[in-house]
């Protein structure tokens, strides 16, 4: 492996179904592990993009289909999860509910952002160092 590997962004769209989670894993997990990430990273890595992809997924109003983007870049992965073709965009996430995913997201990851509206996640991004 080569640490600090960068590549072109890799783009997965698909429908936001939780049955679909065992692609998205093992995408992260591909990607995670091409660019270097040590081992004791790349499990909290990991879960932390398939938390990110719950926050949408399992909203009261979920969208359509999840598009999400992973870029590895000086020794970080980067990683965002969009709603794409939401029904509804308005739902029931507070901002305590906000609080505690930002908490988990937090735990296992560097940094983390959820956009919000109207009670609806719109978006989640992450950061991680590949390695401590």
């Amino acid at each position: 492996m080569v640490r600090g590997f960068c590549c072109e962004p890799i783009e997965l769209c698909l429908p936001a179904d939780p049955n679909l989670m065992l692609v998205i894993r093992l995408t992260a997990a591909g990607v995670i592990a091409r660019a270097g990430a040590t081992v004791d990273r790349m499990d909290d890595i990991k879960l932390a993009v398939e938390e990110a992809c719950a926050c949408l997924i399992e909203q009261v109003n979920p969208p359509r289909r999840l598009c999400l983007r992973f870029a590895a870049r000086e020794n970080r992965l980067l990683f965002r999860a969009e709603a794409v073709d939401a029904a509804c965009e308005a739902g029931d996430v507070d901002d305590d509910a906000l609080d505690v995913m930002r908490c988990i997201l937090l735990s296992l990851s560097d940094s983390a952002s959820i956009e919000a509206r109207n009670g609806f996640i719109a978006a989640v991004e992450l950061s991680a160092a590949l390695s401590m």
